[in-house]
């Protein structure tokens, strides 16, 4: 990725070795892909809409629980139908920005534009902040990397009232992207290293740790649900000596964080972004295309599937997968190309948890466990425990995303409940069943085997 300006990288060149702690850190020798090739991973949609060259891709659900794609150009933003992944439909363009976050019924772009995306049809530009080359929401604040006209800092927005974002302060040293979760903020800052901030008093943060390798390019940052490992990538933004990949940090004593895995794709790839969601790591890798990391064990992460989508030279370290997204209910994966456009696959691998963005403890109190038995045929029985009276849905889904039967749609009183379902009038294959609690997703992997 370039950067929206060069004071990013000035004087970042002779960075001297700072000394976190280094164990004797996992190193991985992945597949090797080709072009067009995949691994685990069954291409459901592709969607080539623009001309322009394609950056970052997010996700987005409506009221109705519709899912889009929203799929930045370097000139605009294309709201995208998934309600036949197969074939994903535009239904709106707006806006500008490589960078997009979404709160609520509203779409935020990096090019500084808050949108009111309540009719999909037809996004009204409601609100406005300084362009950013990233941003971050977490509302209900906005965070801006790389933020302003030639001056490049960091800067909190509230954006409480979107018609009028209040700029609340600036955060960090150096600027590139910025993962917050919960009242913790992640600042990856490029070569200066990660920062990790207690944002718990907006106004007042308080520095928890700080590091940096030699060469290191810190580009983004994500962290384990549990926030006691660090997942960090090493895009190769200028000719530099040495590449780090995709690195894991422990960072449970934040007083000495340690690196304890490493990823790596041969010596000089080119890695863009990385997303936690449940055990798996995913990871936007350019050339490379989409990697899939299982990080049950963050000390020893295992490659479980890819999907390239990049036909070209693997010496064009800047073309490629650019983005991905993770986070879709229905557990579509969102791939953008930033010459081929929107891809929409799914990994045929899942056999974890696939959890939501709510608190841990939330999470711990509502249980779906694996069906039995599996692999079935016909009949398999579905188990699910509830703390507390909920409006309950529990649905089948094929790998195309398409609802097979709903088991479950109605208020269920609290305490341990079973579904059986017969499978006899389906084809052998894989489904997923989905468990929603009022505000409670999980989603799990069953096969048929007829």
């Amino acid at each position: 990725m370039k950067h929206s300006t060069l004071a990013c990288l000035i004087n970042r060149f002779t960075i001297f070795f700072l000394a976190p702690a280094i164990s004797l850190a996992t190193w991985i020798a992945p597949q090797q892909a080709k072009a067009q090739e995949s691994w685990n991973v069954t291409l459901v949609g592709h969607l080539h809409p623009s001309s322009s060259n394609y950056a970052d891709v997010w996700g987005y659900v409506d009221s109705s629980g519709t899912e889009y794609a929203l799929l930045a150009t370097h000139g605009d933003v294309w709201m995208i139908d998934l309600s036949e992944p197969e074939n994903p439909t535009v239904v709106s363009t707006f806006g500008n920005g490589i960078d997009i976050k979404t709160f609520d019924h509203y779409v935020v772009t990096s090019g500084g534009g808050i949108y009111d995306v309540a009719d999909v049809t037809n996004p009204v530009l409601v609100g406005t902040f300084p362009a950013a080359h990233n941003i971050f929401v977490s509302y209900p604040y906005l965070f801006l990397a790389c933020s302003g006209d030639g001056v490049e800092l960091n800067q909190i927005y509230d954006i409480t009232r979107p018609l009028a974002p209040v700029f609340v302060r600036d955060y960090g040293s150096d600027c590139h992207d910025v993962t917050v979760i919960n009242d913790t903020l992640y600042n990856a800052g490029g070569f200066i290293g990660i920062e990790i901030f207690d944002i718990s008093d907006i106004n007042n943060h308080v520095l928890l740790t700080s590091f940096r390798l030699e060469n290191l390019y810190s580009h983004n940052v994500w962290p384990t649900e549990d926030r006691k490992y660090l997942l960090l990538t090493d895009e190769a933004v200028t000719a530099k000596a040495g590449f780090w990949g995709l690195t894991i940090w422990d960072i449970q004593d934040m007083s000495s964080p340690m690196m304890v895995a490493q990823y790596k794709i041969r010596d000089r790839p080119n890695i863009h972004n990385v997303y936690v969601r449940g055990d798996h790591a995913y990871i936007s890798h350019y050339v490379d295309g989409l990697r899939i990391l299982d990080i049950a064990d963050p000390t020893n992460p295992v490659e479980v599937g890819f999907y390239d989508t990049f036909p070209g030279s693997d010496d064009d370290i800047f073309f490629g997968a650019f983005g991905t997204y993770p986070f879709l209910p229905s557990g579509l994966i969102l791939i953008s190309d930033t010459d081929s456009g929107l891809y929409v696959v799914r990994f045929d691998s899942v056999e974890v948890d696939i959890v939501g963005e709510e608190s841990g403890a939330l999470q711990q109190n509502f249980t779906l466990y694996q069906n039995h038995p599996n692999p079935f045929n016909p009949e398999t029985v579905i188990e699910y425990e509830l703390p507390m009276r909920s409006e309950v849905s529990l649905i089948i889904y094929n790998l195309r995303g398409e609802e097979v039967v709903r088991l479950v749609k109605s208020t269920v009183p609290a305490g341990n409940h079973r579904v059986s379902w017969d499978a006899s009038n389906v084809s052998s294959g894989i489904y997923f069943y989905r468990l929603q609690a009022g505000d409670f997703v999980l989603t799990r992997k069953m096969v048929l085997l007829k």
